[in-house]
């Protein structure tokens, strides 16, 4: 398994097409404002409610999330190098990251299912991750990153590896996510898929929030063999699932 991370960061479930509250997961709307939380700018709530309710979960995420902030304030612009012959600074790699992974989270929840055959067992979502590879393209936003790869990969290997190379913060933050995914299944939703997105040595962890349920007479979400070719045509533009 390719895990080998100098960098890790890990995203809220939001997306910027559009946000969406951390606790009661409506999307931002012309009638439904959310705001970020004012120490790690990062979560968005649409009420003082939802974000007090979520805090218990949130509160490692925002820790963690400021103190990697100050990090990269501090090396932003370090050289990474993502390919033979290509480097780029760490603050504009992870901007990249971050607005691919937020265009294109659609996309990424409709791989994960196939990946993880998630209609299947539902329960694949607590055990395995979906581990994606990009590098820069060269092309304008949102198709400014190639996706290089894409595969499920066990999350107690990816934990043990992290806990290898002593990046027991990052176990911290997957283990919250799975935490607060019990939590949420406990109400009979099914809650998160975790997606483990890495150019070059960074990596992010972004949880992508499933549906209340998959539906068994959904056919598209019958495990499809060639879900990789299609996420790849997707995030280049050449699709659009339906």
């Amino acid at each position: 398994m390719s895990l080998s991370p100098t960098i890790c960061s890990i995203e809220p479930d939001t997306t910027a097409f559009p946000k969406q509250c951390q606790h009661c997961y409506i999307a931002e709307s012309t009638t439904t404002k959310l705001k970020c939380c004012g120490r790690c700018k990062r979560a968005h709530y649409c009420s003082k409610e939802c974000q007090n309710a979520d805090w218990k979960a949130h509160k490692g995420k925002c820790q963690y999330n400021v103190q990697k902030k100050a990090e990269i304030r501090a090396d932003g612009w370090r050289q990474i190098r993502i390919a033979e012959g290509h480097s780029l600074d760490l603050r504009s790699l992870l901007a990249g990251m971050k607005t691919w992974s937020r265009f294109h989270r659609d996309y990424l929840t409709w791989a994960a299912i196939h990946a993880l055959r998630l209609k299947d067992d539902n329960l694949n979502c607590m055990k395995f991750a979906l581990h994606i590879i990009i590098v820069p393209s060269g092309k304008q936003p949102p198709h400014h990153m190639k996706l290089e790869d894409a595969f499920a990969v066990p999350l107690a290997e990816v934990i043990d590896t992290l806990r290898e190379k002593g990046n027991i913060a990052m176990i911290e933050q997957l283990e919250a996510v799975l935490e607060q995914s019990r939590a949420i299944r406990k109400e009979g939703r099914l809650g998160f898929v975790i997606a483990l997105i890495q150019s070059g040595s960074v990596m992010n962890a972004a949880p992508l929030g499933l549906a209340d349920r998959i539906n068994p007479e959904d056919h598209y979400l019958d495990y499809d063999p060639r879900w990789l070719d299609k996420l790849r045509a997707a995030v280049q533009g050449e699709l659009r699932h339906t």
